[in-house]
């Protein structure tokens, strides 16, 4: 068994109001039920059935349980006090020489040669409920109330020395324009000669980029909340405090949308063909662990997913399609021998028939006919 089977079969040990608060800590009870309606699970007698709430709450729940040594790479650590929710035996891979292979090479006068090999270790395993960012907070732009209300009231300021500024500019365009006298004087009379022909220059059409739908409901969010923060009467400090950290997470997620790069352009049925393929074929041989191509397409997905923004986009635009999660190192691996191949078939160059192919039988009687 992998490691990530090992931990499902030990999270069903926990009881359902502990797997229940796991799985909705990043999953809503929706999207929950919605998987659980289009899964399908196999029991140890090997039937297949429906899979039910609880079953997807233990595979959401097994996803979030892991080592002390597992959440400090991911950068939080242990709340004080917490304890292990479970124990069991999870492979580690080491490179290092057994005793008995570094007494040997001992007794022999040689420098024992290294090993690799994976071996069970007894691992302790937190959820994500129990550890928090090791981070600093960040430190918070305002200090005291006085500084909010001082903020406010230079926005205010600001609001109306703009506005005044706008009622001037229209009370100048609507005064009427002054009346010019000019002298005329009598010039000698003067030749008459064409002007040259002048061709007006084509306009350049505008070529504006439109903002993705993202930046779009970020803008909106942002605007919905200066609103509000400009609602607040200056009287509740409170509401002042709340809707102002409301306003500049707003604009930090605009900053963000528009920084997030647009998922490249997938034929997603021929994905879902190819998807569909790939993973019936690695259900099929049941030696997925023995496969050099099964574990490079999955530790590829683990990668891109992480640092490949496009592609964590793909996978999105894939969750949303298919209404479903890829949940499992098979569905990874299907999913990325998928898009490789659909790659292939786009990187193809368009063949032409060569002299072998043409049929020249009929088209010499296409021509006499």
């Amino acid at each position: 068994m992998t490691n990530k089977q090992i931990i499902r079969a030990a999270a069903e040990r926990l009881n359902p109001a502990t797997l229940h608060q796991i799985a909705t800590a990043h999953h809503t009870p929706e999207e929950i039920a919605a998987v659980a309606a289009s899964c399908k699970i196999v029991d140890k007698d090997g039937n297949e059935k429906p899979a039910t709430a609880a079953d997807i709450e233990i595979m959401f729940a097994a996803d979030e349980l892991h080592t002390f040594d597992f959440w400090k790479k991911e950068g939080k650590s242990v709340k004080k006090g917490e304890k292990a929710l479970l124990e069991c035996y999870l492979w580690k891979y080491t490179t290092k020489p057994s005793k008995e292979q570094r007494e040997k090479a001992a007794a022999e006068g040689k420098e024992a040669a290294p090993d690799p090999h994976y071996y069970p270790t007894k691992s302790h395993l937190f959820s994500c409920l129990q550890v928090e960012s090791s981070r600093p907070a960040p430190q918070a732009r305002f200090k005291s109330t006085a500084e909010i209300i001082a903020y406010n009231k230079r926005l205010a300021a600001e609001r109306k020395a703009a506005k005044e500024a706008a009622e001037k500019a229209a009370a100048e365009a609507a005064r009427p324009a002054p009346v010019v006298v000019e002298e005329h004087h009598e010039l000698p009379e003067l030749v008459h000669v064409d002007p040259l022909p002048t061709k007006t220059a084509p306009k350049k059409p505008r070529t504006t980029k439109a903002a993705p739908d993202s930046v779009k409901k970020a803008e909106q969010a942002a605007r919905d909340a200066m609103n509000r923060f400009i609602a607040v009467p200056e009287t509740d400090r409170a509401g002042q405090a709340a809707a102002l950290a409301e306003w500049r997470t707003a604009r930090t997620a605009v900053e963000e949308a528009k920084k997030q790069p647009a998922a490249p352009v997938v034929d997603l049925d021929k994905l879902e063909k190819l998807f569909g393929e790939h993973y019936s074929r690695l259900y099929r041989s049941h030696d997925d662990d023995e496969s050099h191509e099964y574990r490079e397409a999955v530790k590829e997905f683990d990668n891109r997913s992480k640092n490949d923004p496009a592609f964590h986009a793909l996978v999105d635009q894939w969750v949303q399609k298919m209404h479903d999660f890829i949940s499992s190192d098979r569905e990874a691996a299907a999913f990325v021998m998928a898009l490789h191949e659909l790659e292939e078939e786009q990187s193809k160059p368009e063949m032409v028939p060569s002299v072998q192919q043409l049929d020249f039988a009929s088209i010499a009687a296409g021509v006499l006919a």
